[in-house]
Order: C-alpha cells, then sequence, then structure tokens
C-alpha cells in the first residue's frame, strides 16, 4: 500500500507560507522606517526654510540684536517673552499663536565663542519640536550682521 504524499505537500505550503509572512513583516518594517525618516526630512527643510526667512529678515532690518528682534517680530509676527523672540508653527507650518508642534526662537548673545561687539550683532536661531529632545534641534543657524557705525561729521 502506497503512503500519501498530502501530509509532506501540507507541510511545504505551511513553511513557503512562514517564510513569506517573515518577508512581509520586514518589509513593512522598512516601509515604516523609510516613512518616518522621510517626515523628519520634510519637518527639517521646512525648519530650515524658516530660520532663512528669520535670518534674512534680522539682518535686514539690522541695528542691535534686540532691535533687530523687535523689528523681525514685527514683520514675521511671534511673540518676544524674557528677551527671546519666538514664532510658533502647527504641524502643517502655519503660523499659530500657542499650542505649536514646532517652534523657532531667536536667542541673542555670544554664540560659537565669539563675543558681539559694538560692530557686530548676533542672533542663534533654532527650531524646536515641541516634546523633543530640546539638546537636539531641528535646525540651528546662527546669524550676524554688522551694526551701523556713524561717520565723523
Amino acid at each position: 500500500m502506497r503512503r500519501s504524499r498530502a501530509p509532506l505537500a501540507l507541510m511545504e505550503l505551511t513553511v513557503m507560507l512562514l517564510v513569506f509572512a517573515l518577508a512581509a513583516a520586514l518589509c513593512l518594517q522598512a516601509f515604516v522606517a523609510s516613512s518616518r525618516q522621510a517626515a523628519r526630512s520634510q519637518a527639517r527643510d521646512n525648519a530650515v526654510r524658516r530660520a532663512q526667512t528669520a535670518a534674512e529678515t534680522l539682518k535686514a532690518v539690522g541695528g542691535t540684536e534686540t532691535e533687530a528682534e523687535a523689528s523681525a517680530a514685527e514683520r514675521l509676527g511671534g511673540q518676544v517673552e524674557q528677551g527671546v523672540w519666538y514664532i510658533l508653527y502647527d504641524a502643517d507650518w502655519n503660523q499659530v499663536e500657542r499650542d505649536g508642534t514646532y517652534r523657532l526662537e531667536a536667542l541673542p548673545g555670544p554664540l560659537g565663542g565669539v563675543e558681539s561687539t559694538e560692530h557686530l550683532a548676533q542672533v542663534r536661531l533654532q527650531v524646536l519640536e515641541e516634546g523633543a529632545d530640546e539638546d537636539k534641534p531641528l535646525c540651528t543657524l546662527t546669524v550676524a550682521w554688522q551694526k551701523e557705525v556713524g561717520g565723523d561729521d
């Protein structure tokens, strides 16, 4: 009497299904990781764009750090709190008054080991993601400009 090969075929199909399920799980994990990385890169690109706009505005208005921040706040919006000018953005990078997802802030003072001088003003712009590690901003940009110097008349 011959034995049926059905149990062997069934075992072979089961092994193939397990291999397929494992490969599908790995592909899904890679897809989720790449999607997360793409979202982070897009947020970083938007952060750089906002910081560059703020930097160009600060340099255009000139003056001291405090004067530049006040003028930039007037032009770009945002708020000044405890000497720090900041702008809040929602998840779609629309400017909001409160409960923002992202925060662009301008920090005056000595930066990169170089003191502001009588003729040089400096501000560090950084964009932070709310709830994320404050030591790792999405973008940091140091802006320096020459203050206007009065001529000898």
